[in-house]
């Protein structure tokens, strides 16, 4: 029971935190070097990959506890969509936050990966851990974006 309410606290918050940090996202216009890709064109290229994790967090975070195998195929999209966007990204300010984002994904969809084929492999502990990482990666390229 604890280990479900610590989950669903964990979730919650990733939820709330990460819509606000993804509507910084926008692509708005930062200066940057003439050669370098500018920060807006970076933002841009992760544009659609915000919008889906955006439009998708809220079942993902609810179905880790009801279907943990639909969550994770969604999940694992979302983060197939991060990276992709991310490989695309060649400013050097937005790029880390972009890399960082995946890194903090992966490791989240990994873990709910495995709750769906073993329900026991379930740690609240990295659940709360990995969702704090995921917020923080979140909210610093939204800072990055905005």
């Amino acid at each position: 029971m604890t280990s479900n309410r610590s989950i669903r606290l964990a979730l919650a918050a990733l939820l709330v935190a990460g819509s606000a940090a993804l509507s910084g996202c926008t692509g708005t216009s930062v200066p940057a070097p003439t050669a370098e890709q500018t920060v807006k064109a970076a933002c841009d290229k992760m544009a659609t990959a915000v919008t889906s994790l955006s439009d998708n967090m809220s079942g993902i975070t609810q179905g880790i506890l009801t279907d943990p195998a639909a969550a994770a195929t969604s999940l694992a999209t979302v983060t197939d969509a991060f990276s992709a966007g991310s490989a695309e990204v060649t400013n050097s300010t937005v790029k880390p936050l972009a890399d960082e984002v995946v890194r903090a994904l992966t490791a989240f969809s990994d873990d709910v990966s495995a709750v769906a084929t073993k329900a026991e492999a379930a740690d609240p502990q990295r659940f709360v851990t990995e969702t704090t990482d995921l917020q923080n990666a979140l909210t610093d390229l939204g800072k990055g974006c905005s």
